[in-house]
């Protein structure tokens, strides 16, 4: 037992976690376009996070991809692989993997929390561009169950540092 708070390497996948559970705690709105909680960006929309801002920025502040990579990356090029960030998974689906849904196309992402939940930002999809209407619709950064809460779950990613 320890007197002071535990400290995560922020390589880790539980420090991944962890920065997702704060922003679930903070109820930081899903905007569509969002890639960051706190500065609108585009520029022409409310500060919030979609679901890919939801990953990379989170990834962003552990220092395991460089400040701006959400702002090049969709779901859609995160499950293509994202310049080598992520590899499929074939040993069996583990915290802090990436769930990717969408068919045909990949359009939506969420980070593995435990076996039965997964967290990140949802709830709304492209119309949802105000934070009165994430709050209207319960769109935000949450966890939900199961992993396939969405009929077209079509696989999972690990990021290459943690294979």
């Amino acid at each position: 037992m320890t007197d002071g708070p535990v400290c995560l390497p922020p390589e880790s996948p539980l420090a991944f976690l962890s920065v997702l559970s704060v922003l679930v705690n903070h109820a930081v709105p899903y905007i569509f376009g969002g890639k960051d909680p706190s500065n609108p960006t585009p520029p022409n929309r409310e500060a919030g996070l979609d679901c890919s801002g939801c990953v990379t920025w989170a990834l962003e502040q552990l220092g395991i991809v460089p400040e701006g990579f959400g702002l090049m990356h969709s779901a859609a090029s995160l499950w293509e692989g994202a310049d080598g960030l992520l590899v499929p998974v074939v040993d069996g689906v583990r915290e802090g993997d990436l769930a990717f849904y969408g068919r045909p196309r990949v359009d939506h992402v969420m980070a593995v929390f435990d076996s039965t939940q997964v967290v990140g930002a949802s709830g709304a999809g492209a119309t949802c561009v105000t934070v009165a209407e994430a709050r209207r619709l319960g769109a935000c950064v949450h966890y939900r169950a199961p992993h396939a809460y969405r009929s077209d779950l079509v696989g999972y990613r690990r990021l290459a540092q943690w294979a």
